[in-house]
């Protein structure tokens, strides 16, 4: 499947990783004021997989349908999603985020916490001093990385300017306000 192929390059793509290093940070600011738009969302990071797509066809020539784009872009916000939940979490904590946005994170983080020792209760002490499972979600480079590796590891490359607010091809060109790169929509599925 072209679109997993895809996945596993985008995942070591140094461009694409920045790039979505600064959504995670700009959708967790919207999130957290109840403006994120997961349809503008996704549609920026499809740009972005497009652009990214273009650029294997010229250097290795592979091509990808439209459909294998959106599917990767939908696995790449898919990996990101538990940094963006933490990235809420902190900004809950310094005091950002709306109440009902606080109260829903804050909900969530218990019952993650709640998981994780109920967990690390069921494992034996050999399988626990091996384990490396932590409260805190990865980073953008570990989350991608680690879809990437289920999907087929690639080389590093960088293929792409890792600018999210680039020129070219990007939706988002030129954006100096969050309100425009995730418009308000009121609804969202991260920390809820």
């Amino acid at each position: 499947m072209k679109a997993v192929h895809l996945m596993g390059r985008l995942a070591l793509d140094d461009g694409f990783i920045a790039r979505m290093d600064t959504l995670v940070h700009r959708a967790a600011e919207a999130f957290a004021q109840d403006e994120y738009d997961p349809h503008a969302t996704l549609r920026t990071v499809s740009d972005w997989t497009e652009e990214f797509a273009d650029a294997c066809a010229g250097t290795y020539g592979e091509t990808y349908s439209h459909d294998d784009v959106l599917q990767a872009a939908g696995m790449a916000l898919s990996a990101i999603t538990e940094t963006i939940n933490e990235q809420i979490g902190k900004l809950t904590e310094a005091g950002f985020a709306l109440p009902h946005i606080a109260e829903a994170n804050r909900r969530q983080r218990r019952e993650r916490i709640d998981t994780y020792f109920e967990e690390r209760a069921m494992l034996d002490q050999d399988t626990l001093l091996r384990t490396t499972y932590s409260l805190n979600a990865p980073t953008t480079a570990e989350a991608l990385w680690a879809m990437g590796r289920v999907y087929g590891s690639q080389p590093r490359t960088e293929l792409i300017d890792g600018n999210a607010d680039h020129q070219a091809d990007s939706n988002i060109a030129g954006v100096d306000s969050l309100d425009i790169l995730i418009p308000s929509s009121g609804h969202s599925s991260l920390s809820r």
